[in-house]
């Protein structure tokens, strides 16, 4: 009798751990390139890259200049998305008040990618030029995603928009 209840509770462990693993995974995000922001994170950079002493203090300063700003852009884009929120189901709304809210919701969200790019940017003019070649791979596999994680090689070659 009790191997018959044995059973399920193995299958169920099991199966929980498969779950975990796929959420892992999933959570892993870009594919091989680990967490969505490890073109963000210092020590990764720091040791992706092979960076000089003096080149990571400068990523380090780069990557915390870049937290501090994301950090403001991400409270002025939480404070948009509840504005937005609280006119969605407002029946006595005016269509232009609910647009105006989408559209700082828009603004809150450009102002975090185009920050974003900018430390991109920042960081790759400290690198070498074969730092570089490996600084890019590692962002364009994270920013554009790919099939299986790599790089989209369609949209970076030469004459796209």
């Amino acid at each position: 009798m009790k191997r018959y209840i044995l059973l399920p509770v193995v299958c169920a462990l099991a199966a929980a751990a498969a779950a975990w693993g796929v959420v892992r995974w999933n959570a892993a995000g870009c594919g091989g390139c680990g967490p969505a922001d490890a073109p963000l994170d210092a020590a990764r950079l720091v040791s992706a890259l092979g960076l000089s002493p003096e080149q990571a203090t400068s990523v380090r300063q780069a990557c915390a200049d870049y937290a501090a700003e994301l950090a403001r852009c991400r409270a002025a884009h939480g404070s948009a998305r509840c504005a937005l929120s609280c006119r969605i189901f407002d029946t006595n709304a005016a269509p232009a008040g609910l647009d105006a809210a989408a559209e700082a919701l828009c603004r809150a969200q450009l102002a975090a990618e185009k920050v974003t790019v900018e430390h991109f940017r920042r960081v790759h003019a400290l690198l070498t030029p074969e730092q570089q070649a490996r600084y890019e791979r590692l962002v364009r596999t994270c920013v554009c995603g790919g099939a299986g994680g790599q790089p989209c090689e369609a949209c970076c070659t030469k004459g796209a928009p």
